[in-house]
């Protein structure tokens, strides 16, 4: 094996052909390099952080669409045309000379004689495998009959060994290399003039060589005898639209054989022989089979799905935190603190991931239109790559779309998600899928007819079935229905996957895988997932607090206090129960209440501690709490600062034993009131039947008072009415003895 310089290659090549090869006009394939190396020093390098499982998949993706771009590049004529793959043996080739290759072959300057004349001037053969069952022949019309395509473009080295092919685009051999680094094959022109070009697939191809990946994405059509064709030679060809087999079959076989083929949208056609296909295979119209901008755009956007989803989740607990349920003072406001911040901590690492991700992809698909408009292809114009399968492309970016729109969105984020509805309802024939995923966008109810068509299309696409689950409600699927679609996801879940997936097996008693999605998915911010988890399972001790350190409020509360009651004055157990409270937990938010209530009393009657009662116990009341003696306790406290007022508005409320003695002192003082005894003994007598035994104290003593008052007032009143009576005994006996 040795190497052979770009330039000194061309040279010869030009030479033999009487060409000339200009060094320096590879404008179209640098770009194309440029592109590839954004995925390398930039895509990577971005998503290396992130956890998803098949970030790797998708960059290799990524290079295997560049790899088709590159064959292109290097097969120009291929461009615009229906690509019919040929899956021969040796005795065809005759077959297959006679058809296409005749008229160019027999002239002088023959395919042979070109590499015969290469081997000369290299020293080496690179034809000895020419025109057998080894390796790829490339036939498209050409104008001129003696012009061979070998290769059009270049990088800097070409690198020739002695295996079954020749690496003319690397500087390597290795197994690893794209398909920059083009295999040998000999691409020839013809006479023919139709609409499609031809790949001779010889049997004898390395099958497990990704230098042929690309040459199997290209085919449209493929023609192979029916001893070879199999359901794996489909999946070997993804964007095959018919396979034109060479066989005798019975319709009734065919039918059967067609039904396995439906799952993969190909058609089968059956022809006796070789010669009867390939004129069949030049009535088809051509293909814009160039223009990868969407293929490209899909791939890309599922990063962006994976981090919208994890940003979505991250920000719900930090929407449930209600700052103004704290008491305004350092201490308590900081133990929710520190909880936001481990959730904005981790959006804002999304967030950096997202924008630097983003801005990578950007520069990649500026690289790859400026590849396509100078090969006069653009995405803009409307143009779809019909060569590749179009629908599942446009739907799951539609998909992909619609929810890192709805968490990143901008301010062209609505006009992106109607450009690709519209193009999937171009491809559908209908607009009902569409519909359905824009109107949930926009936030408007689809129609049940869409709905149902949703609901019931079979299409097995990722995507699309994690989008069906995402709207289970609103389809009407059950929870088995929703384990039954997620178990057949690839991949990692979503953190609502997980949630749904845990309640299916709880149904089912798979009590250890839910109990595990439920931790994840609790862990990830889903609040639901970590209150069924503790219904269902009954954490222990050390799995509560797991739980209760990212937020989950009934683990807060419970961990709290565990650990208010193990230790009165434990800062780790306000820290919880000041989670927990943050998030609406009505029992959380009395028993800092009452920690505040018995600190009060406990610290000498501390005011800040009785504001802070005072402040919880509200809030219990403004969010429905029925507890009576909540209101008793703030009518305590406001009595204790001297509000009377409000202390007899909250007793009044109350209406408990207590309440009802205090609102008897209150009468009876005359605290904020004028003294009214009457009401006060009325108080009293009514907490004396609740119950309360100083109210019996109090209402004895004030009913004696009162009696006592009563006694004095009658005897004031006798003595009063008897001097009356004595002068008017006198008057009486004077007026008499006066002689009137």
């Amino acid at each position: 094996m040795y190497k052979v310089e770009t330039d000194e290659l061309f040279k010869v090549i030009s030479k033999i052909m009487d060409e000339t090869y200009d060094g320096e006009n590879s404008t179209v394939s640098e770009k194309l390099e440029d592109a590839v190396g954004i995925i390398e020093e930039k895509l990577i390098p971005t998503i290396e952080s992130i956890s998803y499982s098949k970030k790797y998949d998708l960059i290799q993706k990524l290079k295997y669409i560049c790899n088709d771009m590159f064959l292109y590049l290097h097969f120009p004529d291929l461009i615009g045309t229906n690509v019919v793959g040929i899956s021969c043996e040796s005795k065809d080739y005759k077959v297959i000379y006679k058809h296409f290759l005749k008229s160019v072959l027999d002239k002088e300057m023959s395919a042979n004689n070109l590499l015969d004349k290469i081997k000369n001037k290299l020293g080496y053969d690179i034809g000895k495998y020419a025109m057998t069952d080894a390796v790829p022949i490339v036939i498209y019309h050409a104008d001129r009959d003696d012009m061979v395509n070998t290769l059009n473009l270049a990088e800097n080295k070409i690198t020739l060994s002695n295996k079954d092919y020749v690496d003319f685009l690397s500087y390597s051999v290795q197994d690893e290399l794209e398909i920059s680094s083009f295999i040998y094959a000999l691409a020839v022109p013809c006479v023919f003039k139709g609409k499609s070009s031809y790949i001779v697939n010889p049997n004898k191809v390395h099958e497990n060589s990704k230098y042929y990946d690309a040459f199997n994405n290209l085919l449209d059509i493929i023609i192979v005898y029916e001893e070879n064709y199999s359901v794996e030679l489909l999946k070997k060809y993804p964007n095959l639209s018919e396979v034109y087999l060479i066989s005798g079959m019975s319709k009734k076989k065919l039918i059967w054989l067609q039904e396995s083929a439906d799952k993969y949208n190909v058609k089968i056609k059956t022809f006796r022989n070789l010669e009867d296909a390939l004129k069949e295979s030049e009535q088809c119209e051509g293909k814009n089979n160039f223009c990868y901008d969407i293929v490209f755009k899909n791939i890309l956007c599922e990063i962006l799905w994976y981090l919208a989803d994890k940003r979505q989740n991250l920000s719900l607990p930090l929407k449930k935190i209600n700052d103004k349920l704290l008491f305004k003072d350092e201490l308590s406001y900081n133990y929710v603190k520190e909880l936001q911040n481990f959730y904005n901590d981790k959006i804002n690492k999304i967030d950096n991931i997202f924008n630097k991700y983003r801005t990578a992809c950007n520069e990649f698909l500026e690289k790859i239109n400026e590849v396509q408009q100078m090969m006069g292809i653009n995405e803009s114009d409307g143009r779809i790559n019909d060569h590749i399968k179009m629908i599942p492309v446009v739907l799951e970016l539609l998909i992909k779309t619609v929810k890192f729109q709805s968490i990143f969105g901008n301010d062209n984020g609505k006009a992106y998600v109607r450009h690709y509805a519209d193009i999937l309802t171009k491809l559908m024939g209908n607009k009902n899928i569409s519909n359905v995923i824009v109107c949930n966008f926009l936030g408007n109810d689809p129609g049940t007819e869409q709905l149902t068509e949703f609901k019931n299309s079979k299409l097995e696409l990722e995507f699309f079935t994690r989008y069906k689950i995402g709207i289970y409600e609103k389809l009407g699927l059950s929870i088995e229905d929703c384990g039954d679609l997620i178990k057949k996801l690839s991949g990692d879940l979503s953190t609502n996957e997980k949630y749904l997936l845990a309640l299916y097996d709880i149904k089912y008693n798979y009590h250890e895988n839910a109990k595990k999605l439920l931790f994840e998915a609790a862990e990830e911010g889903l609040e639901e997932a970590g209150k069924i988890l503790i219904d269902t399972f009954k954490p222990n001790e050390q799995e509560l607090k797991k739980l209760a350190d990212v937020g989950v409020k009934d683990a807060a509360y419970m961990t709290g206090m565990a650990k208010y009651n193990q230790n009165k004055n434990s800062k780790e157990a306000l820290k919880y129960l000041h989670i927990a409270a943050s998030k609406k937990h009505m029992k959380a938010i009395k028993l800092l209440g009452d920690i505040s209530y018995d600190t009060y009393y406990d610290s000498g009657k501390n005011k800040a501690c009785a504001e802070q009662a005072i402040q919880y116990y509200s809030i219990s009341i403004q969010f429905g709490s029925k507890d009576t003696k909540i209101q008793e306790k703030i009518g305590v406290l406001y009595y204790d600062l001297g509000n009377y007022k409000s202390a007899k508005e909250y007793f009044q409320t109350s209406d408990t034993a207590h309440s009802n003695y205090m609102l008897g002192t209150i009468y009876e003082s005359g605290q904020g009131v004028a003294v009214d005894q009457q009401k006060a003994l009325k108080y009293y007598e009514i907490a004396m039947q609740k119950g309360h035994s100083s109210a019996k104290v109090a209402y004895e003593r004030l009913n004696a008072k009162i009696e006592a008052e009563k006694a004095k007032n009658t005897v004031q009143e006798n003595k009063s009415y008897s001097s009356y009576s004595y002068y008017s005994s006198s008057y009486y006996s004077s007026y008499y003895s006066s002689g009137w």
